[in-house]
């Protein structure tokens, strides 16, 4: 939709970048910050920068290794290892494959969660 001066009503395309990048960035912090914690625990990690959507690999004891991604839902931040057809689903509704990034203690739940 435009107006008189054929300028959009919804916003420029450097709205939209600057937004994109603000949201890669979030998404980068709360990764590095799980690194770490993750870390702290001696759990080995892997953080994946090249590719177009940045994951964490973790590799738990005696368990094949898990890809973490952050992804937002709802207006917050999740930390989600599950495939992604299986994302469809809202956060919260199954136990075990969603916590919140925001939660302090995300590192021990992950880690309990995917180890065996």
């Amino acid at each position: 939709m435009t107006g008189k001066s054929g300028a959009s009503h919804f916003g420029h395309s450097g709205e939209c970048a600057t937004v994109a990048a603000a949201a890669h960035y979030e998404r980068l912090i709360h990764l590095i910050r799980l690194d770490r914690d993750l870390r702290a625990l001696g759990v080995r990690t892997s953080l994946a920068l090249l590719t177009g959507h940045p994951f964490l690999e973790v590799r738990p004891a005696a368990a094949p290794p898990v890809r973490i991604e952050v992804i937002r839902r709802d207006r917050e931040w999740w930390f989600t290892w599950r495939p992604w057809w299986r994302r469809l689903r809202r956060p919260g509704r199954i136990t075990g494959e969603w916590v919140c990034a925001d939660v302090r203690n995300a590192g021990d739940i992950i880690l309990s969660e995917v180890s065996p």
